[in-house]
């Protein structure tokens, strides 16, 4: 109970910062502070808000669930050290092990609902035992304390409503819409587009981070990005080593502008749908637009 109660604590005390030490460092940056933006909080990319995390799974778990786990908890290890119940020893120690380091540095960056699947493999599971195992005990001991088959079974029945109201009413933004609805198509699509024997050529970060495995996995051709410093000139030094290889080069970004330069500018995917939302600070609440376009290009000579 004293470590729940120093998480809950730890947003007065500390402010959870990381400087970028590498590219995708400074992409996450400039992706946490498009969030803030959005959401009108201090811009400060570096802001990880892991001080947070014991919040993060109230938003998905509830503070019933979330003292009932904290209360199974304490059951638990009062009986290990007594000599009992032994059959729990390393569960209960994988999960307050596995929790306690991801509460203390998920190591993820922290936009929601996204950023939960660091919950999801134990944490939130883990938790959710215990508080079946408290419910348990509580049900126990309220029929040992001489009360009836109706009244445990009401105040059951309140306890699972009670702890499962906080769930719906974070999960409600999403429970009836619909995400990421046509993407599979979209990609068919582009993969259609892209000549035989092309060998692929991102010049455009987004593009690049969403689709470079998408068209190695899905499309089977080929593909590979440039830095941040590669000229025009370098690019068409790939597209020739490409050529020479037998290979069709197909240079693509996510505008036409991108990739004019290297030859008559076709779109090959153009996709609007949405999206979960996300936010830092606070639970989930709904969906955000999602539209994307892949624009190509093959230089003169492929």
């Amino acid at each position: 109970m004293l470590v729940m109660a120093g998480f809950a604590l730890r947003p007065l005390v500390q402010t959870v910062r990381r400087p970028p030490a590498t590219g995708d460092d400074a992409m996450n940056v400039r992706f946490i502070e498009m969030i803030q933006k959005i959401q009108d909080l201090p811009v400060d990319g570096t802001r990880q808000y892991s001080e947070l995390s014991l919040y993060w799974v109230l938003w998905y778990v509830g503070i019933p669930a979330l003292l009932f786990a904290t209360f199974g908890a304490a059951l638990l290890v009062r009986r290990l050290l007594r000599g009992q119940s032994p059959e729990w020893l390393l569960p209960y120690a994988m999960v307050v092990w596995t929790t306690a380091q991801v509460l203390v540095r998920p190591g993820i960056t922290p936009d929601h609902p996204w950023a939960s699947r660091r919950l999801i493999g134990l944490v939130i599971p883990g938790l959710l035992l215990f508080t079946v195992f408290a419910s348990a005990w509580t049900v126990k001991r309220v029929r040992r304390l001489g009360y009836g088959p109706g009244m445990v079974r009401a105040g059951a029945v309140a306890g699972f409503v009670l702890m499962l109201a906080p769930i719906v009413l974070t999960s409600g933004g999403y429970l009836v819409t619909r995400t990421e609805q046509g993407e599979v198509t979209a990609v068919e699509g582009m993969c259609r587009a892209l000549p035989a024997r092309a060998s692929v050529v991102m010049v455009e970060q987004a593009t690049a981070d969403r689709f470079l495995q998408v068209v190695r996995g899905e499309c089977g051709l080929p593909a590979a990005r440039t830095t941040g410093s590669a000229s025009p000139e370098d690019v068409r030094r790939v597209a020739a080593g490409a050529r020479r290889a037998g290979r069709r080069p197909v240079i693509m970004a996510a505008r036409p502008e991108q990739v004019a330069p290297y030859g008559a500018a076709r779109r090959v995917l153009h996709l609007v749908t949405r999206q979960d939302g996300r936010t830092l600070t606070g639970p989930p609440g709904g969906t955000w637009g999602l539209t994307m376009e892949v624009w190509a290009a093959e230089p003169a000579g492929a």
